[in-house]
């Protein structure tokens, strides 16, 4: 079975949309290795989830020999079901409370028999060096690298004609390497597909791969065999990848006069055995007394040892230190006057007409703050449902007799549940602009400009500096959460070979997906706990530790008056009506 891409575009889920991989093209024949190399941010993980159905693409087609993975919007899951994903981070993907109930979890959709599920684990275990009494281990009590080899072992137990494998070295201690790379052989040579893996880990997976794909900005640069890269090095020097350290061994040893062979990438063992042998020659005795030079490499006829070189090979990055443009320079604390008077406007309404015009100017706020509208669609369709059913419930009346149980009759107010939907259009609204005003504060932005708006209430000996740090931890944690929740959907997905629509979960994966979750944020406030600890972060009181203050511009008083302005508006929209 063999896949092909054909024309394949995925966009950024972002405000701009930006093509991640664009016009992909590209057949993973059956039975082979594929190695994708990259430089971080080329687009090799968007291909990988692609592969796995867990991304839509734009344009173009995946196809699993003639059965198409997506057909319209849906997921074919036929097609789904021929792919095992491992993903970069795979001790994160566990929740059950018992690696026997992980495997259990990844075989479900087979319907196998306690026997034939039994052998599939067993085979599994021993093929990756894992004692069979790990299955009765708690997953929350392994190590990181037992996670990860577990985390392998339940996808490889599932048999998916093409394994797909995120960085699967990182972590793994040198001895669980060599039966990972015969698991990569054993799925290449028996199964009905092969292997891709994403790594930067040229050393291992270099002298297994039968192709290599080279991303750059996420389109294909080079797809050849491994020993061409011996033959033109400089394509990965150009994609901003390392050398295997074969290479570079061999090249620093060509220098001084001593040629080994290079028809193929050689593991550690292989570059030792090649060394000795041409040390044995005679001309290895001429090479000794020179001083060892690194041999040149022309990328675009740039001598590769030149300052030229380097400054070509720097990419070109825009500093985080450039201006802050448009909403997001604006003071923190005209902002929160804003939004505070434009929220009041917006809740007092009781009509219809102050509900539109709440709307407008919401999305108005929105469309100037840049706020992904992606992220707004998915958070207020979830909203819409609730509100539809919050206003079909308060709308019902119904009329019992003596006995509660006993209802004599039933009708429908459209007024009840009128009033019911409008109120709670008007939060959702006021939840918006609040959106907007979060995502055009940075974080350090907003705790500045608390400790300079609130500092007066340290003379009441009130602790500001609490207040303020922990409304920046907050702001921090939003978009991480967020990021969390969609990194976990896939994960669930791809475990479960769900073939939902993209974005969405079945009911029973929710508690699946809840665990990982709540798992993954508890990580991510011990890390920064640790982190704080180890920086020697301490509460102080403010005193004269402010930094200084942010001056109120020119900007900011227009934007307070347009404030106050509008709720002005909204409250004569009120009262007229």
């Amino acid at each position: 079975m063999s896949i092909q891409l054909v024309d394949a575009t995925i966009l950024s889920p972002k405000l701009d949309r930006k093509p991640i991989l664009s016009h992909f093209n590209h057949q993973f024949r059956k039975g082979t290795v594929t190695l994708i190399v990259g430089q971080t941010g080329s687009g090799k993980t968007t291909l990988l989830n692609a592969l796995a159905g867990l991304l839509p693409l734009e344009s173009g087609s995946i196809t699993y020999d003639d059965n198409p993975l997506w057909v319209g919007n849906k997921l074919n899951r036929n097609a789904l079901l021929q792919t095992g994903l491992v993903f970069q981070y795979p001790e994160r993907q566990l929740f059950a409370d018992s690696v026997m109930k992980e495997f259990s979890y990844s075989l479900r959709h087979l319907r196998l028999t306690k026997e034939d599920e039994k052998h599939r684990i067993l085979v599994v275990l021993k093929q990756l060096d894992l004692p069979e009494s790990i299955l009765s281990e708690s997953v929350f009590t392994l190590s990181d690298g037992w996670k990860r080899k577990a985390a392998l072992a339940t996808t490889l137990a599932v048999k998916p004609a093409w394994l797909l494998l995120d960085e699967p070295t990182a972590g793994i201690d040198p001895q669980s390497i060599g039966p990972m790379l015969d698991a990569i052989r054993n799925q290449r040579d028996k199964s009905d597909g092969g292997v891709i893996v994403v790594s930067h880990d040229l050393d291992t997976f270099l002298p297994i791969a039968d192709q290599v794909i080279i991303i750059r900005r996420g389109a294909v640069d080079a797809v050849l065999e491994p020993k061409e890269l011996y033959a033109d090095p400089a394509l990965l020097i150009r994609a901003h990848v390392g050398l295997p350290t074969s290479m570079q061994i061999a090249m620093r040893l060509r220098a001084v006069g001593i040629n080994i062979s290079e028809e193929r990438p050689f593991t550690a063992e292989e570059t030792a055995d090649a060394i000795l042998q041409s040390l044995s020659k005679p001309y290895a005795e001429a090479a000794v007394g020179h001083v060892i030079n690194e041999p040149a490499l022309l990328v675009d006829g740039v001598d590769d040892r030149s300052d030229n070189f380097q400054k070509k090979l720097t990419p070109t990055v825009e500093t985080q230190t450039s201006e802050v443009q448009g909403v997001h320079k604006l003071h923190p604390i005209a902002k929160w006057v804003f939004y505070v008077a434009v929220s009041t406007g917006m809740l007092i309404q009781s009509h219809w007409i102050g509900v539109l015009a709440s709307l407008l100017l919401a999305l108005g706020i929105v469309k100037v703050a840049r706020v992904s509208l992606q992220s707004l669609y998915k958070a207020g369709k979830a909203f819409a449902l609730f509100i539809l059913i919050s206003g079909i419930i308060s709308g019902l009346q119904i009329s019992v007799a003596d006995a509660w149980w006993q209802w004599q009759s039933i009708s429908f107010s459209f007024a009840a549940a009128s009033g019911t939907i409008r109120q709670l259009v008007v939060f959702f609204l006021v939840l918006m602009t609040g959106v907007a005003f979060a995502s055009s504060t940075t974080p350090s932005m907003m705790q500045h400009g608390l400790e300079q708006g609130l500092s007066f209430l340290e003379r009441f000996r009130i602790p500001v500096s609490v207040f303020t740090f922990s409304a920046s931890l907050l702001l921090r944690f939003i978009p991480l959460i967020a990021k969390e929740i969609e990194r976990m959907s896939l994960i669930v997905k791809a475990r479960g070979k769900s073939a939902a629509k993209q974005g969405t979960l079945r009911m029973r994966d929710v508690p699946v997906f809840m665990i990982p979750l709540l798992l993954a944020m508890m990580k991510h406030t011990e890390d920064l706990s640790l982190a704080l600890e180890a920086r020697g972060y301490k509460m102080r009181r403010l005193g004269g530790s402010i930094k200084e203050p942010i001056k109120f511009a020119k900007e900011d008083w227009i934007l307070v008056g347009a404030g106050l302005v509008l709720l002005g508006v909204l409250v004569a929209v009120e009262k007229g009506l």
